[in-house]
């Protein structure tokens, strides 16, 4: 069993995926502006052509620099896409974790939202909560690897939006199911196959934040590991 966080600190956090879920799994809407078809088949099929066709070129120092030569030329609904896609890779990281407090994630969104949108569309208040995270990540989630946290949510909703409707609803009522699904995500892309190892903490957090109470809130498979000898 899974065990969802209890207390103040940790209840905006499960708002919010709620809503993703509700806004990108359930629907094509948008998790900033509802109402809007911004997790649909069309925008994920273009930023994914735009963003993972590129992989090797996003990796190093100045993520954001290197970002923003990609996405020039897109439409207005990519730019807010790949914002609502940040803020998702975001949500389960922990304030502790450095460079990521409440201040530097909606900073780093709202700086990709601002490229392609009018500065009026930013993370909406009520979901500035969700900013405090939940668990610790690695140097490298938001480093070296973020360009690979984030290709996998593109890839990841990307498939699902492939599949018949009932069986997404059978998926999101059967967490063992929904996490065999996500497992299988990187085999059915070559982009992302030969990173598999440095997705794992993407992974798990989908399934925490997805089903709290079925998944841990630890993103690190070694510790999970670690856990299961020990008790």
């Amino acid at each position: 069993m899974g065990t969802r966080l209890v207390g103040d600190r940790f209840e905006g956090v499960y708002e919010a995926a709620q809503a993703w879920v509700n806004s990108a799994l359930r629907a094509d809407d948008s998790l900033f502006t509802p109402g809007k078809p911004i997790w649909s088949s069309q925008w994920l099929g273009e930023l994914r052509d735009r963003f993972l066709e590129n992989l090797s070129e996003l990796e190093g120092a100045d993520f954001p620099g290197r970002l923003k030569p990609l996405l020039e030329g897109s439409q207005p609904e990519i730019y807010q896409l790949m914002g609502e896609i940040h803020f998702i890779s975001f949500l389960i990281v922990s304030e502790g974790t450095i460079g990521a407090s409440k201040k530097n994630k909606e900073k780093r969104i709202n700086q990709v939202l601002g490229w392609g949108l009018s500065p009026s569309i930013t993370v909406p208040d009520e979901l500035i909560d969700g900013f405090r995270g939940i668990a610790g990540v690695g140097q490298t989630f938001l480093a070296r690897d973020i360009s690979l946290q984030l290709g996998f949510i593109i890839e990841f909703v990307k498939q699902w939006k492939e599949l018949e409707q009932h069986i997404r609803d059978f998926l999101l009522n059967d967490p063992w199911e929904f996490k065999r699904f996500v497992m299988a995500v990187p085999s059915g892309s070559s982009l992302l196959h030969k990173y598999i190892r440095r997705l794992s903490s993407q992974r798990e957090a989908l399934l925490h934040l997805v089903f709290p109470d079925t998944f841990e809130a630890i993103v690190s498979v070694p510790h999970k590991l670690d856990i299961a000898k020990t008790f």
